[in-house]
């Protein structure tokens, strides 16, 4: 069986590199022949034709990215059984600005797959014809090598962490590309407001912020560089490997996140297995993955994210039990063993 996995990114530290070469990995490692493509690079494209052509099926992640690229408008696609992932913003946000560009995409598909029980409901709200082919798999963890490029330095950001934690410091990781959607600067606000009110406490704990990832988004980069400058409480780091990042969110004492949308958090799903307690923002996707004080904390406001935050550092008891359930709930649902036999049943059907 030849497969090829067509991927918006491949070499930056993004979700859909991340999904692509979990995905490529673990076929590698079943004995499947797999073939990994950058579909917004021409250079990928035209170094892998004859494996687009012989392929026995091309798994397309992120179809709004896809319609975009030049592999669509040659209709690479066609000759072949393919079939589509929905990754996050791609559902979430932008399906309506390509409705019928995404019905007809979908439509020649072999299979649909989405992350999450939300996320089919979406998707079939708006497209009801394909619900007979449409499957929900989860994302699994997966420690990825480091193949993909880094421009961060991992010591210099476990040297803050440590020091920040001899101070008595709380200390929050935020692993997310700078972009709007993100929310990164509602994240940064969170912590200097729970910093300000909490300042004058006896015994209160202050919290200290590491935001990590690559650059999207100039102008929200510019924008959180402005405000990392006021605040020595908030720092910014480029990206690091994925090894390194998990090295990261297992020594941090809160995963925080803030985004406005999401598909299925990768850094959520690393932050239960090591462990680590997760507070993060109301939005699709993370909602299907963390129930409410049961495996971490939800919040729409700053209320809810202070009374979260008092939670986990205040009661450590009630912590150990929330990250433990966690880490039992994410190794029964986000097995990478399990998604890649779906995919492999969905290759071959």
């Amino acid at each position: 069986m030849k497969i090829v996995i067509a991927s918006p990114y491949l070499n930056s530290m993004r979700g859909n590199t991340m999904t692509a070469k979990r995905i490529i990995n673990t076929l590698e490692d079943t004995g499947v022949d797999v073939t990994g493509i950058n579909y917004n690079d021409q250079d990928s494209i035209s170094d892998n034709i004859k494996h687009i052509v012989k392929s026995d099926c091309i798994h397309i992640l992120n179809p709004i990215r896809y319609l975009q690229s030049e592999m669509y408008k040659k209709q690479m696609h066609v000759t072949n059984k393919y079939g589509i992932t929905f990754t996050g913003t791609d559902l979430n946000v932008y399906l309506a600005t390509y409705h019928n560009q995404v019905l007809e995409l979908l439509s020649g598909a072999a299979f649909i797959t989405v992350f999450h029980e939300q996320a089919y409901n979406c998707l079939i709200a708006k497209f009801p014809s394909i619900s007979s082919k449409t499957h929900i798999v989860g994302q699994g963890y997966y420690e990825l090598g480091s193949d993909i490029q880094k421009s961060g330095n991992a010591d210099e950001i476990l040297e803050f962490i440590k020091l920040s934690q001899q101070q008595g410091k709380c200390v929050l990781v935020l692993p997310a590309g700078v972009r709007k959607i993100k929310r990164i600067q509602w994240a940064i606000e969170l912590v200097a407001n729970y910093n300000k009110l909490n300042n004058n406490k006896l015994n209160s704990t202050q919290l200290v912020l590491c935001v990590i990832g690559p650059v999207i988004e100039a102008e929200e980069y510019e924008r959180v560089t402005i405000l990392t400058r006021e605040n020595p409480h908030i720092r910014y780091f480029k990206s690091i490997h994925q090894k390194e990042l998990i090295e990261i969110i297992r020594i941090s004492d809160i995963l925080i996140n803030s985004s406005e949308s999401e598909g299925q958090s990768i850094a959520i799903i690393e932050a239960f297995y090591q462990r680590t307690p997760v507070i993060a923002s109301r939005c699709p996707g993370n909602e299907q993955m963390i129930e409410h004080g049961k495996n971490g904390y939800l919040f729409n406001a700053e209320e809810e994210f202070n009374t979260a935050v008092d939670a986990f550092i205040n009661k450590p008891d009630q912590t150990l039990i929330i990250v433990d359930t966690a880490h039992e709930l994410a190794k029964a649902n986000y097995s990478t063993e399990n998604e890649i036999a779906q995919y492999i049943q969905l290759y071959r059907g």
